[in-house]
Protein backbone atom coordinates (compact mmCIF):
# COMPACT_ATOMS: atom_id res chain seq x y z
CA UNK A 1 0.00 0.00 0.00
CA UNK A 2 1.09 3.21 -0.87
CA UNK A 3 2.28 5.55 2.46
CA UNK A 4 -0.23 8.30 1.08
CA UNK A 5 -2.71 5.71 0.90
CA UNK A 6 -2.29 4.06 4.26
CA UNK A 7 -2.57 7.64 5.58
CA UNK A 8 -5.91 8.33 4.01
CA UNK A 9 -7.14 5.61 5.03
CA UNK A 10 -5.87 5.69 9.05
CA UNK A 11 -7.67 9.55 8.58
CA UNK A 12 -11.04 8.10 7.52
CA UNK A 13 -10.80 5.48 10.31
CA UNK A 14 -9.99 7.40 13.12
CA UNK A 15 -13.03 10.21 11.84
CA UNK A 16 -15.00 6.99 11.87
CA UNK A 17 -14.13 5.31 14.89
CA UNK A 18 -13.54 8.69 17.11
CA UNK A 19 -14.96 11.55 15.54
CA UNK A 20 -17.97 10.54 14.30
CA UNK A 21 -17.62 8.20 17.75
CA UNK A 22 -19.60 4.75 15.48
CA UNK A 23 -22.66 6.46 15.77
CA UNK A 24 -22.97 6.91 11.66
CA UNK A 25 -20.47 4.08 10.63
CA UNK A 26 -18.67 0.86 11.49
CA UNK A 27 -15.69 -0.42 9.46
CA UNK A 28 -16.37 -3.63 7.87
CA UNK A 29 -13.42 -4.08 6.01
CA UNK A 30 -10.44 -2.94 4.35
CA UNK A 31 -7.54 -3.95 2.38
CA UNK A 32 -5.13 -2.17 0.18
CA UNK A 33 -7.40 -0.83 -2.63
CA UNK A 34 -10.56 -0.27 -0.73
CA UNK A 35 -12.23 0.58 2.64
CA UNK A 36 -15.53 -0.95 3.48
CA UNK A 37 -18.35 0.81 5.80
CA UNK A 38 -21.32 0.16 6.96
CA UNK A 39 -23.44 2.83 7.70
CA UNK A 40 -25.75 2.30 10.62
CA UNK A 41 -28.19 1.99 12.71
CA UNK A 42 -30.71 2.98 10.26
CA UNK A 43 -30.81 3.21 7.32
CA UNK A 44 -28.72 -0.19 6.93
CA UNK A 45 -26.34 0.58 3.90
CA UNK A 46 -22.88 0.87 3.23
CA UNK A 47 -20.29 2.89 1.91
CA UNK A 48 -16.90 1.54 -0.75
CA UNK A 49 -13.78 3.50 -0.71
CA UNK A 50 -11.74 2.43 -3.78
CA UNK A 51 -8.01 3.44 -4.83
CA UNK A 52 -7.95 2.17 -8.32
CA UNK A 53 -4.10 0.10 -8.55
CA UNK A 54 -2.87 3.29 -10.04
CA UNK A 55 -3.70 5.63 -7.18
CA UNK A 56 -2.36 8.10 -6.50
CA UNK A 57 -2.11 8.78 -10.70
CA UNK A 58 -5.91 7.77 -10.52
CA UNK A 59 -8.73 9.42 -9.25
CA UNK A 60 -10.34 7.39 -5.92
CA UNK A 61 -14.03 6.21 -6.21
CA UNK A 62 -16.97 5.86 -3.75
CA UNK A 63 -20.36 4.08 -3.98
CA UNK A 64 -22.73 4.36 -1.41
CA UNK A 65 -25.81 1.86 -0.93
CA UNK A 66 -28.88 2.84 1.38
CA UNK A 67 -31.57 0.11 1.03
CA UNK A 68 -32.00 -0.85 -2.49
CA UNK A 69 -30.71 2.93 -3.57
CA UNK A 70 -26.84 2.80 -4.99
CA UNK A 71 -25.43 5.89 -5.80
CA UNK A 72 -21.77 6.39 -6.70
CA UNK A 73 -19.37 8.89 -8.35
CA UNK A 74 -20.86 8.21 -11.65
CA UNK A 75 -24.15 8.94 -11.09
CA UNK A 76 -23.63 12.44 -11.31
CA UNK A 77 -24.25 14.57 -14.44
CA UNK A 78 -20.98 15.85 -13.61
CA UNK A 79 -19.07 13.39 -12.10
CA UNK A 80 -18.22 14.42 -8.40
CA UNK A 81 -14.12 13.89 -9.26
CA UNK A 82 -12.72 12.65 -5.48
CA UNK A 83 -9.12 13.14 -6.37
CA UNK A 84 -8.30 11.80 -3.19
CA UNK A 85 -9.23 8.44 -1.11
CA UNK A 86 -10.61 11.91 1.94
CA UNK A 87 -12.62 13.32 -0.79
CA UNK A 88 -13.99 10.20 -2.17
CA UNK A 89 -15.38 9.52 2.09
CA UNK A 90 -16.38 13.37 1.62
CA UNK A 91 -18.58 13.06 -1.04
CA UNK A 92 -20.25 9.53 0.63
CA UNK A 93 -20.77 11.45 3.97
CA UNK A 94 -22.42 14.39 2.01
CA UNK A 95 -24.59 12.26 -0.34
CA UNK A 96 -25.78 10.43 3.06
CA UNK A 97 -26.24 13.87 5.05
CA UNK A 98 -28.24 15.34 2.02
CA UNK A 99 -30.60 11.99 2.04
CA UNK A 100 -30.98 12.07 5.56
CA UNK A 101 -31.71 15.58 5.84
CA UNK A 102 -28.88 15.57 8.63
CA UNK A 103 -25.70 18.18 9.29
CA UNK A 104 -22.23 17.42 7.52
CA UNK A 105 -20.07 17.00 10.70
CA UNK A 106 -17.44 19.61 10.96
CA UNK A 107 -15.28 16.84 11.64
CA UNK A 108 -15.11 15.34 7.99
CA UNK A 109 -15.65 19.11 6.71
CA UNK A 110 -12.36 19.80 7.97
CA UNK A 111 -10.90 17.18 6.50
CA UNK A 112 -11.03 19.33 3.20
CA UNK A 113 -13.42 22.20 3.56
CA UNK A 114 -12.51 23.80 -0.09
CA UNK A 115 -13.34 20.16 -1.66
CA UNK A 116 -16.57 20.85 0.89
CA UNK A 117 -17.54 23.75 -0.46
CA UNK A 118 -17.38 22.40 -4.08
CA UNK A 119 -19.67 19.53 -3.60
CA UNK A 120 -22.28 21.91 -1.74
CA UNK A 121 -22.20 24.36 -5.16
CA UNK A 122 -22.13 21.19 -7.31
CA UNK A 123 -24.55 18.74 -5.75
CA UNK A 124 -27.63 20.69 -3.84
CA UNK A 125 -29.78 18.89 -1.53
CA UNK A 126 -32.58 18.67 -4.20
CA UNK A 127 -29.83 17.18 -6.65
CA UNK A 128 -29.24 14.28 -4.29
CA UNK A 129 -32.86 13.91 -3.61
CA UNK A 130 -33.78 13.03 -6.71
CA UNK A 131 -30.68 10.95 -7.97
CA UNK A 132 -31.82 8.61 -5.08
CA UNK A 133 -35.48 8.83 -5.74
CA UNK A 134 -34.94 7.40 -9.63
CA UNK A 135 -32.48 4.64 -8.26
Amino acid sequence: MVERQKQEFDIISNCVNFSLGGHWFRIHSRNDSYLYLDIVPIPRGHVTLFAPPAYPHANASWTVMIGDKRVSDHNFQYPVQAKTMLQAFLASVFVITKHLNLEMPEDVIRIDPLFFHQLNSMLPADYVDRILSFL
